[in-house]
């Protein structure tokens, strides 16, 4: 008997999945309970190709109580589902079908629940006049985690929302006013989100189309500002028109008919989605932003800044995108977000470079690179040994601890790299053709098809594969310039010490100043020649000068004698140099070393760095501080005035220099130009150390121009009041006086430890808007311990009815007396 072994195909096994039709959401709050009730109505299909459907999962935050779940009419449990490893913040409600869904078959589920906040998040807060509610808390229905290769749950969809006791309620899509409710009805794909806010009338502008159909861009913020933020909310409406047109001519006419720019008041720490560059360290103290087609949400203080600064105008840049791609073409697909968000990334320093210039241009870039090579520097821990940070683009996902860090970062950059690699208009066309899919749904596979073609180019299907499907890490150093023996010019040794192919760019320099260029092909863990024929000396020599790749070293480990990729002897990068001088000024002095020396130390690394990167505004800006500390007013004002000149500046170099601009101006006595830098130093919102400085500043300022503004009796007497409710102690007392959601670590500290004494003496006022009121103040406490303490912070109290309470409290610092 013979068996004969005949290979099959054996196909993968098929699960079936659901995707989402429409969503019709119905909220009434109930901002004084802290709660909502929601009704959830979503139309869903079976998107398998042959696997039935015979169970249908749903996904919901644990702030919400489910009291009815039903679909098609049919009634389940409301009991959550238990799912070992699950995300603590996220129920799973399962429904039984009976009969299974066939391919292709529809249904329609309904949820009815109550959210209850008790205390506000970065993406979900409910309080009288001010609510908040965003996709990421996952207060309406979804069926996809971030994880999954599906994509977000994006469709068009209704919101209703019942008119609420005070303040306005807003979100995407065409807004129409019933007798007692708002509708939202959004015709491009997104997911339900909402505001509410007292807001007072907005600055309207009206852009052109080709097509004759105008778009209205509307600036929307609190009632009561005051009279200057209208010229820079002025100015976010025409910065946004640009952005209009740039998309326009590249993508076609908008998609909606009204764009909204919205502002809110609330605050967040350690907001992982936009990450900027600082000093050493990421965004640590972040307003909360958020993008939607055909809307944005941004911070209050953007309106009180003097001016536009790059990170808004990049994060605006980016978000419109979301309008066509995202809005108008769902993203879908294993790699989605390389469309949402390394793309808009690429085109943001596109549209940067054409409207701000070439030097505005390469500052982005190169904050592109530092970014995410800090990053991947954190790769390496104190013991040497690596850690899995960065995956493999195609992989990552919003969930992913630095995905904000990394996507749009390194994604950015590797999308320059392709550019580079197929031409820009080879690019730009398959972008275009992206977000004009007929199918209404573009997909990363799709994208690169388009570039790769068929048959595919073997150059650019390796592209693809090595910088978006696998993990590419290089790491770039190069020799000394030496002779050749084998004719005349010379060569330079280069060496990949990290992962990936790289086409590089080397650059010469001779000793009668003439700039050579050679190009250089380094393969993975590889080696290379750079070869330069001229019979000049060669002094310096500088491997990918632009930083197009993104590298995993720019200077940042200062355990090695490698630096930033240039010859040794070594020859190091900018931003290395300004780490240095930053843990320069920042450490203790050493034996023998006066403060002068430190300073004059931490200048000459300054200058270095400068001489490398001209146009460095963090370099500049720390400059300035260090000469100002060295008694070199016209010098530091130089630096300052270098900074401010800039097309579009960046926030904290802005921040740094409108500090110094206040210090320099107090000295010289010329105090209403230091209150006006002090304030504006305090506006930009760079984090809490700098913030500390300038509302320090500000109260010196006012007092040495006899400009002071006490708090008045009302406010007085609610300060009393609640001195008296923190001595009490218990929950009810404090609940008079604190927005409880807003509020809720603090009131918790003084519930569980209360202060035998607790006084607090206002300093000065001043009115933020028609509702909010910001007071420095001056507060001694004596613990239960007896420990007797004092310190300055601030209160930002809003008017909840007839009463005021306290919404935030900040930048306390108590120390002994």
């Amino acid at each position: 008997m013979c068996l004969w072994l005949t290979p099959v195909d054996v196909p993968a096994q098929e699960f079936a999945d659901f995707g989402l039709v429409r969503s019709t959401i119905s909220v009434t709050l109930r901002p004084a309970e802290y709660s909502a009730d929601v009704t959830a109505t979503l139309e869903l299909t079976n998107i398998a190709r042959q696997a039935e459907a015979r169970t249908l999962t749903l996904r919901l935050t644990k702030a919400a109580k489910v009291t009815a779940f039903t679909v098609n009419e049919r009634a389940f449990s409301t009991d959550e589902k238990k799912q070992p490893g699950g995300d603590a913040a996220i129920a799973t409600y399962v429904a039984e079908l009976s009969p299974p869904l066939a391919p292709g078959g529809k249904v329609t589920a309904r949820l009815a629940y109550t959210l209850t906040y008790r205390e506000s998040t970065s993406y979900a807060a409910i309080t009288p006049g001010d609510t908040l509610l965003l996709p990421e808390s996952g207060w309406t229905p979804f069926i996809h985690l971030p994880q999954s290769s599906h994509g977000p749950d994006t469709v068009p969809y209704v919101l209703t929302v019942a008119r609420p006791p005070d303040g306005e309620v807003w979100s995407s899509g065409t807004r129409r006013e019933t007798d007692d409710a708002i509708v939202f009805t959004s015709d491009l794909a997104g997911e339900p989100w909402l505001v509410v806010q007292p807001f007072g009338p907005p600055v309207s502008r009206r852009v052109a189309a080709d097509n004759g159909e105008s778009v209205m861009i509307h600036v929307r913020s609190a009632q009561g500002l005051p009279a200057e933020t209208q010229r820079q909310a002025q100015r976010l409406a025409e910065e946004v028109e640009r952005i209009l047109a740039f998309y326009q001519k590249l993508w076609g006419a908008a998609p909606v008919r009204e764009f909204h720019l919205l502002t809110t008041p609330r605050r967040v720490v350690a907001d992982r989605r936009s990450p900027e560059l600082r000093g050493r360290d990421f965004d640590t103290d972040r307003a909360i932003r958020y993008a939607a087609p055909g809307a944005v949400l941004i911070e209050a203080a953007a309106l009180r800044r003097p001016t536009l600064d790059a990170e808004m105008v990049e994060w605006l840049t980016a978000s419109l995108a979301q309008t066509w791609l995202g809005g108008k073409v769902r993203l879908r697909g294993r790699g989605w977000g390389i469309l949402a968000d390394a793309l808009p990334a690429y085109l943001t320093g596109r549209y940067i470079e054409q409207h701000y210039g070439p030097a505005a241009g390469r500052d982005f870039w190169l904050r592109r690179s530092f970014a995410y090579g800090r990053l991947a520097a954190i790769r390496v821990s104190q013991q040497g040994f690596e850690r899995g940070i960065d995956l493999i683009p195609v992989l990552q996902h919003p969930a992913f601890p630095d995905y904000y860090a990394s996507m749009p970062n390194r994604g950015a950059l590797v999308f320059r790299l392709l550019e580079r690699l197929v031409g820009r208009d080879t690019l730009l066309t398959a972008i275009r053709e992206t977000v004009a899919d007929p199918g209404g749904t573009a997909t990363y596979e799709a994208f690169r098809n388009r570039l790769v073609g068929t048959p595919p180019d073997e150059r650019r299907a390796n592209f693809f594969r090595q910088w978006f499907e696998e993990l590419s890490e290089p790491d770039f150093v190069i020799g000394v310039p030496v002779r050749r023996e084998d004719g005349p010019g010379w060569t330079c040794a280069l060496r990949n010490l990290g992962t990936g192919d790289a086409s590089l760019p080397v650059v010469a320099i001779t000793d009668k100043g003439e700039r050579l260029t050679t190009t250089v092909e380094l393969p993975s863990k590889g080696y290379a020649t750079a070869v330069f024929e001229t019979p000049a000396a060669i002094t310096s020599v500088e491997l990918d000068p632009e930083k197009l790749y993104p590298q995993v070293r720019f200077g940042y480990d200062r355990n090695s004698r490698q630096f930033d990729n240039d010859a040794r002897p070594e020859r190091r990068y900018a931003f290395g140099l300004l780490l240095d001088a930053e843990a320069t000024l920042t450490r203790r002095l050493k034996a023998g070393e006066t403060e002068a020396q430190r300073q004059a130390e931490a200048e000459g690394l300054l200058r270095e760095a400068l001489a490398r990167e001209p146009d460095f505004a963090l370099a500049l800006a720390y400059l300035s501080r260090t000469l100002a500390a060295q008694g070199k007013p016209d010098a530091a004002a130089e630096q300052v005035a270098a900074i401010r000149r800039a097309a579009l500046p960046s926030r904290y170099p802005l921040a740094l220099a409108l500090l110094t601009e206040a210090d320099l101006a107090m000295a010289r006595q010329a105090y209403e130009q230091a209150r006006a830098a002090y304030k504006a130093a305090f506006e930009m919102e760079s984090g809490p150390a700098l913030d500390e400085q300038a509302r320090r500043g500000l109260l010196a300022s006012e007092t040495a121009a006899g400009q002071a503004s006490p708090p008045d009796e009302e406010l007085r007497a609610f300060l009393a009041t609640m001195d008296k409710a923190i001595r009490t102690g218990t929950s009810k007392a404090l609940e008079t006086c604190f927005i409880r959601p807003d509020t809720s670590r603090f009131v918790l500290g003084i519930v569980v430890s209360k202060p035998d004494a607790w006084t607090t003496q206002g300093l000065r006022m001043e009115r933020l808007d028609a509702r909010r009121v910001l007071l420095d103040v001056r507060v001694v406490v004596v613990s239960a311990t007896k420990e007797e303490q004092t310190g300055t912070g601030l209160i930002f109290l809003r008017r909840v009815g007839q009463s005021w309470m306290v919404e935030r409290l900040d930048q306390f610092v108590l120390a002994k007396r």
